[in-house]
């Protein structure tokens, strides 16, 4: 089942005063501390402007399959997304919700979309509204438990009567991971667009650096290279090193935001950094039966007094309710206990995440409780779902 829907390639128009080789952003984002035996190629596949795929990078790590035409907006990508991990195999290929994964050598597990898709059939871009696009991108994460990464926006302001002030399609999608950019030029304010206003869900879940200087001199910038350099640096790198991250995107996820501040805020925060491994993870793949007495799942992690941590959880839904009902199918809520006593709890009504912060007063076991708010059948009832605990200190 093929598409040939106009793409377009997502790209800020401005001035930024620091560009960085992808070799000075990696230190920038902490990856000097990073450390990886197992060398194993991942392989990801690259979804690009107009189908079309990189040119001239090194033929060891990319296969082009079936497409003709090249492009220096896929060739800028593609570099990123090879010089932010060794680990990186890319697998260019025409946009198709059909495609299976599984069936490739490396095999995939992650995948790069920078662009936007239009969503009208008017041939206008739909900003505001979760489309047929973030319906395919929701349900083929479902289908394949791929982790997908793709380009939120940025504010071209006087392009569009709103100013592009919203994510843009499929950035809208539920179980991708939307990233943004951000420019030290004024003061760290996000130069991503946020939001979602037709399902109030919060947009992009995480930021990063997004303006690169290129071997041929050309200086770029956006959310169009924010999220290759998302993708490898974080993505590839994590699933190269851990089994548990393959399959299981909603744990990546989950993962992911504990490692920027999250919500982003207007100075900056919530900007990735590699805040090394002193975390735990759980996740399940299971009938949403697990769940005690039908509500709720529970887990217990010894916490220090005087430390501090990031919480999150992240879970799957479906695509075909959250088209026809603009929300979730599955809402859950994260609390947590101290010998019964609740001390935090996150209501983010309209993610399938919920981030929080402690700061626990007293040493001893914390019980995180993950609590059914809202369960609607539809064509899938199982639950995926992740969790993680991180010692930020």
């Amino acid at each position: 089942m093929k598409f040939l829907t106009l793409l377009f390639p997502i790209l800020l128009f401005g001035e930024y005063t620091k560009y960085l080789s992808v070799k000075d952003a990696l230190k920038e984002a902490g990856f000097s501390k990073y450390r990886n035996s197992t060398n194993e190629k991942i392989g990801v596949m690259m979804w690009e402007f107009e189908n079309e795929c990189p040119k001239g990078l090194d033929s060891s790590r990319v296969t082009i399959h079936d497409v003709e035409n090249s492009d220096k907006h896929a060739t800028e990508v593609g570099h990123i997304l090879l010089e932010s991990s060794p680990y990186t195999y890319i697998h260019c290929m025409e946009y198709n919700v059909d495609i299976e994964p599984e069936k490739f050598s490396p095999k995939i597990y992650a995948s790069n979309h920078s662009y936007r898709l239009y969503t009208s059939p008017f041939g206008e871009p739909d900003l505001k509204t979760y489309g047929v696009h973030d319906k395919y991108l929701d349900n083929y994460v479902m289908e394949h438990k791929l982790a997908m990464f793709v380009a939120g926006g940025n504010r071209d302001s006087g392009i569009y009567p709103d100013g592009r002030k919203y994510v843009t399609s499929p950035a809208k999608a539920y179980n991708v991971i939307s990233v943004g950019n951000y420019t030290k030029k004024v003061s760290g304010i996000p130069n991503s667009i946020t939001g979602n206003p037709s399902s109030d869900a919060e947009k992009p879940e995480t930021l990063s650096h997004g303006s690169f200087k290129f071997p041929d001199g050309t200086k770029k910038h956006g959310s169009s290279f924010s999220t290759p350099f998302v993708t490898s640096a974080f993505g590839v790198n994590l699933l190269s090193k851990y089994k548990s991250f393959r399959y299981q995107p909603q744990l990546l996820k989950a993962y992911i935001l504990t490692l920027g501040d999250f919500p982003i805020s207007k100075n900056g925060v919530g900007e990735i950094k590699w805040g090394g491994e002193n975390s735990y993870k759980a996740w399940w793949n299971s009938d949403v039966s697990l769940f005690k007495n039908g509500i709720y799942l529970e887990k217990s992690r010894y916490l220090e007094a005087g430390k501090r941590y990031r919480v999150a959880i992240s879970w799957l839904v479906d695509g075909n309710f959250a088209m026809r009902e603009k929300k979730m199918n599955l809402d859950l809520d994260l609390f947590v206990f101290k010998e019964k006593e609740l001390f935090w709890r996150g209501v983010r009504r309209f993610d399938n995440f919920e981030v929080l912060e402690l700061y626990p007063q007293k040493s001893g076991i914390y019980t995180f409780q993950i609590r059914k708010n809202r369960f609607e059948k539809f064509s899938n009832s199982t639950l995926y779902l992740g969790l993680v605990i991180r010692n930020l200190n």
